[in-house]
């Protein structure tokens, strides 16, 4: 059986005035909050389109996917590689863009 976070709290609390730190309540509202972190940063990332991703971006959502197992390094196909890998084709998109344009420019001025 499992109880929400606030029903935890109101047991342990009944035990001896307040929850203790370290306890399944205390606990149970960090699992919470990390996976509450995660899915804020991972809408915040997703409103843009897939072009627009960053690396930065790609860091946020790793850093938020990390947090929220534990410090465990996301594994492969995770939502983090995933946003990773776009980010990481962009910047080469990018990167090949930016040659071509400084050329043009050049040839311009000349």
């Amino acid at each position: 059986m499992t109880l929400p976070t606030n029903e935890l709290t109101k047991t342990e609390a009944s035990q001896g005035g307040f929850p203790p730190a370290g306890g399944v309540a205390a606990m149970a509202q960090s699992i919470h909050d990390k996976q509450h972190n995660l899915e804020s940063v991972v809408n915040e990332v997703t409103t843009k389109s897939e072009s627009e991703l960053t690396k930065e971006d790609a860091s946020k959502v790793m850093s938020a996917e990390s947090r929220a197992m534990d410090g465990i390094r996301p594994p492969k196909g995770s939502t983090s590689a995933h946003v990773q890998s776009v980010a990481d084709h962009n910047a080469q998109a990018q990167a090949q863009v930016q040659p071509q344009t400084e050329g043009q420019e050049q040839a311009k001025q000349e």
